[in-house]
């Protein structure tokens, strides 16, 4: 049978164009649905792009409940999460009367990172569970007439009375006060001396913001207390603290003594005159008066109380120095010297707190002899450098 060559050729040509059709339909398919793909996700990314610029309007709207518009702006820079732990914030403190601007942004300028900042003002809100009721008017310590005044003891404050009367004006202020109170327990008893040393930073940028608040407000005529209990407590911690080290007493993280006081009264009672003379300048406005009346009682207090206890034992010292291991601290009880030579020995490093000199002096026309005991501390006129313990 002879071999049909077209037919051959031309089946095999209509072979080749069908699968070249087929191919093209391939082709032609994938390039739909590549173009839909393409299409998806172009949508897909738009609908992102909404989410989440409507969850940036409900974060900026949520925000700018707690914050002004400059602050809304900054936290949003950090990012949804920054955001959304920032609500949180706001809601928490709003939640307990706090303003929490102040708990965001001082941090921030105290160098402290986004995260410290946040596990910072969350102590805040966690500790301040009792903050102070805020009032327009709060009673003076010197307007308590006809009501005993309470009596301190070994010139530690009578806190539990005082925080009666002590009141913050408004939220901002109430705000600033619990977090000086935090940031200067943490100056004291941070784990670390980085730590330590960041919220001494922190601590004396609050007490900016505290002296700039009791500023606008007494301007405004406004009474207010920008220290409550909690931040007196902390602020006696903190100077004691300091003081009992510089006059080499051994103390915990919480600034209590790891020793007995024992026959260094004078020192001790010099770091109380030292802290409570540091708590005055703390308390003093910017205008030169002290922000807190009831501190400023306190620390008279204090300090008259820590005079008295030199006093007192600066006589017994006297009455028997045979039977006082502090015996050798009378430095001249037979030679009596002139005042200026007292005060140009105590410039030039003679003497060592609780030293007790014999100075000569006239008194209506008289010579008499009166007792100086050495602390090195300015008081007043008639305790300068010496607390004066009477005559002979």
């Amino acid at each position: 049978m002879a071999f049909n060559f077209g037919g051959f050729v031309g089946g095999f040509s209509s072979k080749v164009v069908e699968r070249f059709e087929e191919e093209e339909r391939r082709a032609e398919d994938l390039a739909k649905e590549q173009r839909s793909i393409a299409t998806r996700q172009r949508l897909a990314r738009e609908e992102e792009k909404r989410r989440k610029e409507i969850l940036a309007e409900e974060l900026s709207g949520q925000l700018g409940m707690y914050f002004d518009e400059s602050q809304v702006e900054a936290i949003m820079g950090k990012g949804v999460g920054a955001a959304k732990e920032a609500v949180l914030l706001g809601q928490n403190a709003a939640a307990k009367g706090m303003s929490p601007a102040a708990l965001i942004n001082i941090p921030t300028a105290a160098d402290l990172t986004d995260t410290e900042t946040t596990a910072f003002a969350n102590d805040v809100i966690s500790t301040s569970d009792a903050l102070p009721t805020v009032t327009t008017s709060v009673m003076d310590a010197d307007s308590l007439e006809g009501t005993e005044r309470p009596k301190t003891s070994s010139g530690l404050f009578n806190l539990e009375y005082y925080g009666k009367i002590m009141a913050p004006a408004d939220d901002e202020q109430a705000t600033l006060d619990a977090a000086y109170a935090v940031a200067v327990q943490k100056s004291i008893n941070g784990s670390t001396p980085d730590i330590r040393a960041k919220n001494e930073k922190l601590a004396a940028r609050y007490l900016e913001k505290i002296k700039e608040k009791d500023a606008a407000l007494s301007n405004k005529g406004t009474d207010s207390s920008p220290f409550s209990k909690s931040s007196l407590e902390s602020i006696q911690k903190q100077q004691m603290k300091l003081a009992l080290e510089e006059n080499e007493f051994s103390v915990d993280l919480e600034g209590r003594l790891t020793q007995k006081v024992g026959n260094k009264i004078p020192e001790y009672n010099v770091a109380v005159l030292q802290a409570n003379s540091r708590m005055r300048t703390l308390n003093t406005g910017d205008d030169g008066l002290p922000m807190s009346p009831q501190l400023h009682n306190l620390t008279k207090d204090n300090v008259q109380n820590a005079v008295k206890k030199i006093q007192l034992d600066a006589r017994r010292l006297i009455a028997d120095p045979q039977n006082n291991p502090r015996g050798n601290r009378l430095i001249n009880p037979t030679q009596p010297i002139e005042q200026s030579q007292l005060q140009a020995n105590a410039n030039s490093g003679e003497y060592k707190i609780g030293d007790i000199i014999y100075v000569q002096q006239m008194e209506n026309g008289m010579p008499v002899t009166r007792i100086k005991v050495y602390t090195g501390i300015v008081l007043s006129s008639i305790h300068n450098n010496f607390i004066d313990a009477g005559r002979k």
